[in-house]
């Protein structure tokens, strides 16, 4: 994502702009927050059910370059748009919109609403999926 007061013509499609000046060190904070195994329910869109919302964040953390600011998670597994509401919910936090522990609480309570709202898809990137027997990354880097 870009955070900067105009957006960026050429990556308009692929990364969300952000006209806020972001609080990298309280999105810092939010995302170490959700690593270990939790309980995701809050960070599930709704309508989908399933059996377990326990799962387990071995990575969560922010890179910045500049104006752009890229989010890393690696899991066991997410949920349906579970990433997307990670995204938004450290968005909102890193804007002032919540109070810095809105994570912990979210995951204490496990209802959606006390979670942050849905950031939009584009600049989403799955870049590397591993099973116990395959790993996409090795695929990839063979073609």
């Amino acid at each position: 994502m870009l955070s900067a007061p105009h957006a960026s013509a050429i990556e308009r499609n692929t990364s969300l702009h952000i006209h806020y000046r972001l609080d990298k060190g309280m999105m810092d904070e939010a995302a170490a927050a959700v690593l270990g195994t939790h309980d995701f329910a809050a960070f599930m869109a709704s309508g989908r059910p399933v059996d377990d919302t326990r799962r387990t964040i071995y990575c969560s953390e922010w890179h910045q370059s500049g104006e752009r600011l890229d989010y890393t998670v690696e899991g066991s597994g997410f949920l349906y748009n579970m990433v997307r509401i990670l995204a938004g919910t450290m968005l909102d936090i890193g804007m002032g919109r919540l109070e810095p522990d809105a994570m912990r609480k979210a995951l204490e309570s496990g209802q959606r609403g006390d979670a942050g709202p849905t950031a939009p898809a584009h600049g989403l990137t799955l870049v590397r999926v591993v099973y116990d027997d395959f790993d996409s990354g090795n695929y990839i880097s063979q073609q």
